[in-house]
């Protein structure tokens, strides 16, 4: 069945009837895929990929040129709101704009009439969402599941497409299952986690099978077709060799009379060639007879299909039939064109011969045409193409993940190797090297969670902090594995506290009240095209509204030990792209038509940089 899925799809493609008794593509058919995409978009609203996918499907039939307009327009962050509050009207300007983008667009004498209706179809289907996503909520799981096949229509759509039957079986299996993993806990977690561990564990889940009286192609293994006979009979991938059955394997044994031969990591014992040569007359029968299951399956003609002969395969054994396996020269004799019979009466066809065909000097000028290549083309062609292999390694090789401060660090490094140069032989302190990174990164990460959780409801901002700092120590305490870590630790972050509640961060920490809108806010932010990494991770520190200025801040506090104004502004502009990062993955994520303002707060030096 290896390659059963590019047969069944030529079927497809040609529009030719079929029945197959086992299709491993379930979750590879196009309407599984649209109906686990439907059902990640109602459950998951962020789900954009699912979103694309739908769009894109029979259900909605929104053309590919529409898809950048109405991104650009807004239409996934408002999407997000569908099922919360029946807003989907208020995506009618959204779709409107778009559409009229789309007739503005040169196709390339490309149209789009067959789609014209596109605007009103993806307006119904946003309405059709809405009221899905409220039902998953409100409703029981039948009672969902029916308005679900009510209001999308998947049945009549599979029905309609070729091949319907088969569609009609998958969609059917598909809402079977989908009932009992409802039935066992109506959630939106353990519907979501069900369909990626299906779709992931089961890449060869059989497909549904439609009523028994579907009629067309029967398409069957050759041990599927024993006993059965049939008019017509094509026998394809007849030089297609078979697996090695695990023979070959590293360990092995079997008796061979009154001994036992065996072969231990690849190294056999003398006799074990024996069992190897019995092994090879088995299997050798065994391909003979199933070679002659297939052959005498058809009543009134037999078609083999394949390459030219290739050891080990069915085509080879083809070679021992009565006549022999006939040269070309013998079947075309002369120059006149088309299939020959030889005198067994099997009539031979050649795709690749220029004989055979009709339109032999047509097809011979385009071999002669092929032989006549350019060097120099070849050679510009090969130049490209290790570009393009180049460019592809590059890409491949970049991280799927990376975090917004990882350039702020290459950036410190830097700079300290430069402050640090010729520096080599000073004597170090104990915790100087990785020691005392880890001591400060712990210092630091105990001062974000003490940050994080200040309450500025007080009534008793010290008292607050005091008990902030009890928890910090703890968690250090927890955090550092050996003694003199711990004291270090713990005597440097009383010290930054105390320098913060003394200088003048301090108040302007705790005016705050009422205007924080996030602290330690997670984010992911697809970068430009061309980046280093296909996502980019981080946490923002606080963000707030100015309450004289109304403008939103983002903040990052930094707890580096800076001794003048000079050491600060150089570590902030080490810093600035990281805070330029955080800002514009606020701004992204809630749609803003301003870039935040950005601060660095230097807890240690009481200064703020803007």
């Amino acid at each position: 069945r290896g390659h059963q899925a590019a047969y069944l799809e030529a079927l497809r493609r040609h529009g030719v009837p079929y029945v197959v008794g086992k299709d491993p593509n379930y979750y590879r058919t196009r309407e599984v895929t649209e109906m686990m995409a439907l059902v990640r978009l109602i459950l998951d609203p962020l789900d954009f990929v699912a979103l694309v996918a739908v769009m894109r499907s029979p259900m909605v039939g929104v053309p590919d040129a529409a898809l950048r307009p109405l991104w650009n327009a807004g239409l996934p962050g408002q999407s997000l709101r569908l099922g919360i509050e029946d807003d989907s009207d208020g995506l009618r300007p959204i779709v409107e704009a778009a559409s009229c983008e789309v007739e503005a667009l040169d196709l390339g004498g490309v149209s789009l009439e067959t789609l014209a209706g596109w605007p009103e179809a993806l307006q119904t289907f946003l309405k059709k969402l809405s009221i899905t996503r409220r039902s998953f909520e409100a409703d029981p799981p039948d009672v969902f599941l029916e308005k679900l096949r009510l209001l999308m229509v998947p049945e009549p759509l599979a029905a309609s497409r070729f091949p319907g039957a088969y569609r009609l079986a998958n969609i059917d299996r598909f809402f079977r299952e989908l009932e009992e993993v409802l039935a066992e806990g109506k959630t939106a977690d353990t519907v979501l986690r069900h369909l990626r561990r299906a779709e992931r564990e089961k890449p060869d889940e059989t497909s549904g099978r439609p009523r028994s009286d579907a009629k067309g192609v029967r398409v069957l293994t050759i041990h599927g077709a024993k006993g059965l006979g049939f008019d017509h009979v094509w026998l394809v991938q007849t030089h297609a060799g078979e697996g090695s059955g695990g023979r070959g394997a590293p360990t092995a044994v079997q008796r061979v009379g009154t001994f036992w031969e065996m072969t231990l990591q690849g190294r056999r014992s003398p006799g074990y060639l024996k069992v190897e040569a019995r092994r090879s007359r088995v299997e050798e029968a065994e391909k003979i007879r199933l070679l002659y299951v297939a052959l005498t399956r058809a009543k009134k003609r037999l078609v083999t299909v394949g390459n030219w002969l290739s050891n080990g395969s069915m085509s080879a054994l083809l070679k021992n039939r009565t006549g022999g396996w006939p040269k070309t020269e013998d079947l075309w004799p002369d120059e006149t064109p088309g299939p020959r019979e030889d005198r067994n009466q099997a009539r031979w066809v050649w795709l690749d011969h220029p004989r055979w065909n009709a339109e032999t000097p047509m097809i011979e000028a385009q071999m002669n045409e092929r032989t006549a290549i350019d060097p120099a083309r070849i050679e510009n062609d090969a130049d490209q193409l290790d570009r393009w292999m180049e460019q592809a390694r590059e890409h491949q090789a970049r991280p799927w993940l990376g975090t917004a401060s990882e350039e702020a660090h290459r950036l410190f490094r830097e700079a300290m190797a430069e402050r640090l140069e010729g520096a080599e032989d000073e004597v170090k302190t104990p915790l100087e090297g990785g020691a005392g990174q880890r001591v400060a990164m712990a210092v630091g990460t105990a001062m974000h969670g003490l940050l994080e959780r200040f309450d500025h409801e007080t009534k008793d901002p010290t008292n607050e902090l005091g008990m902030r700092l009890d928890e910090a120590l703890g968690w250090l305490d927890r955090a550092l594995p050996h003694e003199d870590l711990k004291v270090t630790a713990r005597s440097r972050t009383e010290a930054l506290v105390e320098h913060f509640r003394e200088g003048p961060l301090w108040q302007r920490f705790l005016a705050l009240d009422g205007s924080i809108l996030a602290r330690e806010l997670p984010f992911v932010i697809v970068p430009d095209a061309g980046g280093a990494v296909g996502a980019v991770t981080g946490v923002i520190d606080l963000v707030y509204r100015d309450r004289d200025t109304g403008e939103i801040v983002v903040a990052d506090y930094k707890t580096d030990h800076l001794a003048d104004d000079a050491e600060i502004q150089d570590r902030a502009a080490v810093y600035q792209p990281q805070l330029e990062t955080y800002a514009r993955a606020f701004q992204e994520a809630l749609n803003l038509d301003v870039t935040p303002r950005r601060e660095l707060w230097f807890v240690w030096s009481g200064v703020v940089v803007g």
